[in-house]
């Protein structure tokens, strides 16, 4: 039917029916959800958008009968709806702009900044044909479904419970039990990125704002907030190695004693911060130069005892930086074999480093202020990863080590698979595979190992595998 001959139709019913134009209203609102269905639009914006119509369309019908009335009962309803409205349309997109651009009285600044690609994959997390596992040595990965607590981006145990991060939406969530059904949930204020941890509380590293936030474990709350600095005036150093703005991204953090260490970095540059806790203040440390300004980009930051390590991942070969308040150690890779292709340090004991040496064995070092000295051979991870590793995920239980290590058949595929070992007493025992996903963290809770694994879809899943 021609599109003319619609709109008399329409045009007559109504004449007709006069009624039948609120009708067509409705048909006009619902046309709206789907043009947006259609267009794939977020159903954020359709049912705001909706709202939003419909109290313009008041507003105008106001200020229509308004202009024709001189007195009577619907004036003074009318003025003060109008003046109501007036305010309305003032001051919410007012907050809703302070919201997204100066992150106050809300921070909104992730709606237009970030977007979780996990979130299309939630409805398929119990798929089997979008969760690839593989069993060896009869032991086998389960995985379980926590799509509704948002996109997870770490897990930790503390105190019998399984602590992990998530956002959208942002909380830490604590877990009591092995199946993870029985959960507490922390608001947090941002994305979760990493985090370091003592006894009692949680200093969480954030993005959108970009800060670390120290939460109470106990209490199960945020208890301080520190913002990242953002104007380089306050430090002479940077104002002198960084040009432009500072970078603000979070990529390690490190606790020790009344520090902590943050290391911050962009594309073009990075900075080390240590952050008093006690002060609550940010401090570059007076070594800080341009060397550190480009080689800090890829560090990784650990504790090992009362000390902090950062172990560059971005160059061959690698180096180990032993940092301190008023200066730091480098043990390069050119002077020692042993850590030439360093991907990651841990604690094995109190005060023992340990990493994968350049050989593809899992040694324990002792290091002093001059020199790195290995002090036993943990285990021989044989050709497993040696030649298209990517940063092995590391987890220490009693005497045993949990390694996941993420890996391609070639350095320019992007597929990859992780394979989870156990190493004790020397010997290397395969867990399990998970199949086209690398693993980006695990821990061990009441004796089962949890891990995220992230597919090439992007959407992270949460697998376990008793212990035996």
């Amino acid at each position: 039917m021609p599109i003319e001959a619609l709109l008399r139709i329409i045009k007559e019913a109504i004449k007709q029916v006069p009624s039948l134009k609120y009708a067509f209203g409705v048909l006009a609102l619902v046309s709206i959800v789907a043009i947006a269905s259609s267009m794939k639009l977020d159903y954020r914006v359709t049912v705001f958008g909706v709202i939003f119509v419909i109290i313009m369309a008041a507003v105008v019908l106001l200020f229509s009968r308004l202009s024709q009335l001189a007195a009577g009962h619907f004036k003074a309803p009318a003025i003060i709806l109008l003046w109501f409205s007036l305010l309305v349309s003032i001051v919410v997109p007012s907050l809703l702009v302070s919201s997204v651009f100066f992150k106050a009285p809300l921070d909104l600044s992730q709606y237009i900044t970030e977007f979780d690609k996990s979130l299309i994959q939630s409805e398929d997390v119990d798929n089997e044909d979008t969760a690839s596992s593989d069993e060896i040595d009869g032991s086998k990965f389960s995985d379980i479904n926590l799509s509704g607590f948002g996109s997870i981006k770490f897990v930790d145990s503390w105190n019998g419970n399984l602590v992990a991060g998530f956002a959208t939406p942002n909380q830490i969530v604590m877990f009591d039990d092995e199946k993870l059904s029985n959960s507490q949930i922390i608001t947090i204020n941002g994305s979760p990125i990493t985090f370091a941890r003592d006894d009692r509380y949680l200093y969480l590293a954030t993005e959108y704002p970009s800060s670390i936030q120290k939460i109470d474990l106990l209490l199960k709350k945020v208890t301080e907030t520190f913002v990242l600095p953002t104007d380089k005036t306050a430090f002479p150093l940077l104002e002198n190695e960084i040009d432009g703005q500072l970078p603000s991204e979070i990529r390690s953090v490190a606790l020790s004693g009344k520090n902590l260490w943050v290391a911050v970095s962009d594309n073009s540059s990075a900075v080390l911060y240590a952050l008093n806790l006690d002060a609550g203040k940010y401090s570059v440390p007076k070594y800080y130069d341009h060397n550190i300004a480009f080689d800090a980009r890829g560090w990784k930051l650990v504790s090992i005892g009362q000390k902090v390590y950062a172990a560059t991942t971005n160059s061959v070969p690698s180096s180990l930086i032993r940092l301190e308040e008023d200066s730091y150690v480098v043990y390069g890779g050119h002077d020692y074999d042993i850590v030439s292709s360093l991907t990651n340090i841990w604690e094995t004991s109190t005060g023992s480093l340990s990493f994968v040496d350049s050989q593809n064995q899992v040694v324990g070092v002792s290091v002093s202020d001059s020199a790195i000295t290995p002090i036993a051979k943990i285990g021989d991870l044989g050709d497993l990863g040696k030649a298209n590793w990517v940063d092995p995920v590391v987890v220490v239980e009693g005497g045993r080590i949990y390694m996941a290590i993420n890996e391609r058949a070639q350095s320019s595929q992007k597929n990859l698979w992780a394979t989870i070992v156990e190493i004790e007493n020397g010997v290397v025992n395969k867990l399990g595979m998970l199949v086209d996903s690398r693993i980006i963290d695990m821990t061990y809770f009441k004796s089962r190992l949890f891990l995220i694994a992230e597919g090439t879809d992007h959407a992270r899943r949460v697998y376990f595998a008793e212990d035996k």
